[in-house]
């Protein structure tokens, strides 16, 4: 039998009774046909859930969906640890990778609030060892990811895999006396260097380190008791050992050692507390209407609209025809994704003990969120696309000034006459990613149907291309031939 064919957590006819009895108790002005239609879309999200530890993509899934007051789903299935065969529950603590960003500026915007920072200094001001480019660049450009500073875990020698030990100094140097990739401010480009600094400034603000400020100054006063720095020495109750999928099975992921990701991505927490920072932070905006200003605000570039990304680290847009918060994590073992559609009251978290598989957890975010919002999915037109049509389409699209680590672009054609993606350009090595036609010139990668692509103008020769990835917006320029 395979290991990951007992499905712990399922939902099971006891629990669907238990359910319905707990309905009658908590929602009592529930009509009968609100009753068996919450037990219906929790049936349908469990179903879901299994066919994705059924299919091996992840040792666990753990999913809440909270809607107003109520959870909808509030479960894990599969295994937190394989060896040992522990299954997953709610309960369970998982790293949550750069959701640890909102956290960490969360934590900069109450010291901004209480006049320990500034967010208009410069770095240099707060750690004056630091003699690096960025050592000039503002506070504030460190938190919305226009400093221009290049992204450490993109360097050739950033310590993927790695199980020793490296201190704050020797993760600054890989960064520090590196040239600006661009002047501040001008354009975003997503950066875990950036929020090490504040991470840093923290520290040298409060005089703690950064697990103790976070704590003192985040995680107690919002009773977040499953939520820390996850030291992987320390014993942490119900954690999840993290995996890595290879062609013979899963192997243990490293437990980056928390210097490493340190404030950009090393927390671990639970379903329950990641839904609680969403109501008191977000919703109730327990910390003042100074801190959530400072969180929600977004900056404009030079020449541009308002960018997507807050200073508390949410990607604020439209989606599925409504608006929406959200932010990816992922890590070494781990990925996850948490989401607050505010005018639905809707909030989803989605954690994983394995690096991103298919479908990633920002996949599975969509589709259950269609399934809560009673959003349709998205269906291929199968409508097959002349040859002329695919050319209008086809060619190398450069990155524009809002960029999250990915290369340009190439859009060439697939072995069937359909379109397709090339990451690195239209002759970069590499298997080719087949599109399907959704209408007009939207497209949807055939594999992951939240990873849309948008081709302007509505006719002609495309000349720009906006890709929907990750949870984020990312523009595109077509490449001119010469």
């Amino acid at each position: 039998m395979s290991i990951m064919s007992e499905r712990p957590g399922s939902v099971t006819v006891a629990n669907l009774l238990l359910y319905v009895m707990l309905l009658a108790l908590i929602l009592p002005k529930l009509s009968a046909t609100d009753a068996a239609s919450a037990i219906e879309l929790e049936a349908r999200i469990d179903a879901y859930v299994q066919d994705i530890i059924a299919a091996g993509a992840y040792p666990a899934v753990a999913v809440s969906v909270r809607q107003g007051d109520a959870l909808v789903y509030h479960a894990a299935q599969g295994f937190a640890d394989l060896e040992h065969q522990v299954a997953a529950s709610a309960d369970t603590v998982f790293r949550i990778g750069s959701l640890t960003k909102s956290f960490t500026s969360l934590l900069l915007a109450r010291l901004a609030v209480e006049g320990k920072v500034d967010l208009e200094l410069p770095v240099a001001t707060y750690l004056p060892a630091f003699t690096g480019p960025a050592g000039e660049v503002p506070l504030r450009k460190l938190m919305n990811h226009t400093a221009g500073l290049l992204n450490y875990t993109d360097l050739p020698d950033f310590p993927h895999a790695y199980w020793g030990k490296l201190t704050r100094e020797q993760m600054v140097a890989m960064f520090a006396d590196a040239d600006l990739l661009y002047s501040p401010g001008t354009e975003f480009l997503y950066s875990n260097s950036g929020t090490y600094l504040l991470g840093l400034i923290a520290e040298a603000v409060t005089g703690d380190d950064y697990a103790t400020a976070l704590q003192q100054w985040v995680l107690d006063p919002l009773e977040l008791s499953d939520t820390s720095i996850g030291d992987r020495e320390a014993l942490i109750p119900r954690r999840a050992r993290g995996y890595v999928a290879t062609e013979s099975g899963f192997v243990n992921a490293p437990w980056l050692y928390s210097l490493i990701p340190f404030s950009a991505g090393a927390l671990t927490s639970t379903l329950s507390d990641m839904q609680r920072y969403i109501q008191q932070v977000h919703e109730a905006g327990v910390f003042g209407e100074d801190v959530s200003e400072l969180i929600s605000h977004r900056s404009a570039l030079p020449e541009g609209p308002l960018l997507n990304y807050t200073q508390g680290a949410f990607i604020d847009r439209h989606r599925l025809g409504r608006r929406q918060l959200g932010h990816p994590g992922a890590i070494d073992g781990f990925s996850s994704y948490l989401t607050w559609y505010p005018d639905d009251e809707v909030s989803i978290v989605v954690f994983t003990n394995a690096g991103a598989s298919l479908p990633d957890p920002i996949a599975i975010e969509q589709r259950i969120a269609r399934m809560v919002l009673g959003v349709p999915r998205l269906q291929p037109s199968n409508q097959p696309l002349s040859a002329d049509e695919v050319n209008e389409l086809a060619g190398d699209y450069l990155p524009g000034p809002v960029q999250m680590g990915l290369p340009s672009l190439g859009m060439v054609t697939h072995d069937q006459g359909e379109l397709a993606l090339r990451f690195g350009g239209m002759y970069a090595p590499g298997e080719s990613v087949p599109l399907k036609h959704v209408a007009g010139r939207h497209f949807m990668a055939a594999h992951d149907e939240s990873m849309e692509f948008r081709f302007e103008p509505e006719s002609g020769p495309a000349t720009r291309l906006e890709l929907d990835w990750y949870g984020a917006l990312l523009p595109y320029t077509r490449k001119r031939n010469h």
